[in-house]
């Protein structure tokens, strides 16, 4: 039966895995406080974890327990007495220098008293303790990280850190990539096939998906109004932004305004404490557009069938389809064309160079007298008769050229194979020849292939010339 006389009050209901009250710390029994009651129920969780943060900065502790289970957004709410504890224990060793054994519980919970400003006096010091706590845990618990160098980033714009102190991040690296596919002229089409991919289609061949995007890309400039990065990324522009999302973090810096510059394509903007950032829309994970294209492009590479293929435009499948040829001719062409040399055939390469050398070497290389030369037989010059003198083709064929003619006339195998580790191209050479000789034989002289030859109807003639 109720009894008047008796005073009911709230009891706090002792959880599973809780230490009795006598067991628990004063300074975490006054935190606990702070979690229950009616103003607890006012104010955000962030906020009272900022508050008991602050209370426990330098609290230190000696009691070994573990988390029974990961969380990824612990607190000291959510923590049960004896977890609390053996946070605490472990805070205690790693401050003064050793490297206990954690879990990613303690880590995240360690870095949100970092990015919620506790625990160091500069914001400097804030980062280096986040940076040294990544060096040292990251490889053991990768899960406590996933998000570390966004985190980074957030720090250094909230904090006004200097530029340099920025991590190299995945989203700077998309930028960077972004940046080539927004200035194509200045880069190959490797490099644009590359930044396409942007690091997820490694087996996608980048020199024909660069230049399908470079193709598709001017397409849009002649045919259309808009431009096809906006189609892809989407359009640059202001949006809101929330610094450490997936954290623990309480805002309660006092109302201020600046930008900060983090790259070409990326600006976060304060204005009275409430934060925008400048970047485009979609970027490269999760963007269905960018997917589709580089899905379309394999399959046309692979010669798969129409209905592999996400993307059915027709004059978009003609761009790509264009790309596809022009590179394999291209290198269809630098095959023919390529000289590969065999390390165990050197000493005959170097024979044969030295051969070709020598047949190129003038007489005054060789120390030949030439004035006395000519004083023993000198020939009668004979009178001028007014008449121009029938103007020698020869005289402009170079010296290789002419080698090259000789060898042909001659079959010489060896001189050519000479020429070629000399590092001459000898179909570069045939076309050099036929266009000299066009003048006077109105039709090339020389039949190029893998095996150049002479044609037959003018053999005579070119061994009259030479």
């Amino acid at each position: 039966m109720y009894d008047k006389s008796y005073l009911y009050s709230d009891i706090e209901i002792e959880r599973p895995g809780d230490l009795k009250y006598r067991e628990v710390p004063g300074a975490i029994r006054g935190i606990r406080s702070m979690q229950t009651g009616v103003s607890a129920y006012r104010q955000p969780k962030e906020l009272i974890f900022k508050k008991q943060a602050v209370l426990m900065a330098d609290y230190e502790d000696s009691y070994e327990c573990e988390p029974e289970k990961f969380q990824l957004f612990p607190t000291y709410s959510s923590l049960t007495d004896r977890e609390l504890r053996g946070y605490f224990t472990w805070r205690t060793r790693y401050r003064k220098g050793a490297f206990p054994r954690s879990n990613p519980t303690f880590l995240l919970l360690y870095t949100f008293e970092i990015i919620n400003g506790v625990g160091f006096d500069t914001p400097e010091e804030g980062h280096r303790k986040l940076v040294e706590l990544r060096a040292r845990y990251r490889a053991h618990y990768p899960d406590a990280f996933r998000l570390y160098d966004r985190w980074l980033t957030h720090f250094v714009v909230y904090y006004r850190l200097p530029p340099e102190l920025l991590p190299h991040s995945v989203d700077r690296d998309y930028d960077e990539n972004l940046i080539r596919l927004i200035n194509s002229g200045d880069y190959s089409d490797e490099e644009l096939g590359e930044a396409l991919c942007g690091g997820q289609e490694e087996t996608l061949d980048p020199r024909i998906a660069g230049r399908a995007f470079r193709i598709i890309k001017e397409s849009y400039r002649s045919h259309r109004k808009t431009e096809f990065m906006d189609d892809i990324f989407g359009t640059i522009k202001w949006s809101t932004a929330k610094l450490f999302a997936s954290a623990v973090f309480c805002d309660d810096a006092k109302p201020r305004t600046y930008d900060y510059q983090v790259s070409e394509l990326c600006k976060y903007r304060c204005v009275d404490g409430r934060w925008k950032v400048y970047e485009y829309e979609r970027k490269f994970l999760k963007n269905i557009e960018l997917k589709d294209l580089l899905e379309t492009i394999r399959a046309e590479i692979d010669g798969s069938k129409p209905d592999a293929a996400p993307i059915h435009t027709g004059w978009m499948l003609k761009c790509i389809r264009k790309a596809i040829q022009e590179v394999r001719k291209e290198r269809e062409f630098e095959e023919r064309t390529r000289v590969e040399i065999n390390p165990d055939n050197l000493d005959s390469i170097r024979k044969a160079a030295g051969e070709i050398r020598e047949k190129l070497l003038t007489d005054e290389e060789r120390g030949l007298d030439i004035v006395s030369l000519q004083t023993v037989e000198a020939p009668e010059t004979p009178a001028d008769t007014g008449e121009s003198e029938e103007t020698d083709e020869t005289s402009v064929l170079t010296k290789e050229e002419k080698i090259l003619l000789a060898a042909l006339l001659d079959e010489g195998d060896k001189d050519i194979d000479g020429l070629k580790m000399s590092g001459f191209n000898i179909n570069l050479l045939c076309d050099s020849i036929n266009e000299k000789l066009y003048d006077r034989f109105f039709d090339i002289v020389i039949e190029i292939s893998d095996n150049p030859s002479l044609i037959e109807d003018y053999i005579d003639d070119i061994r009259q010339l030479i």
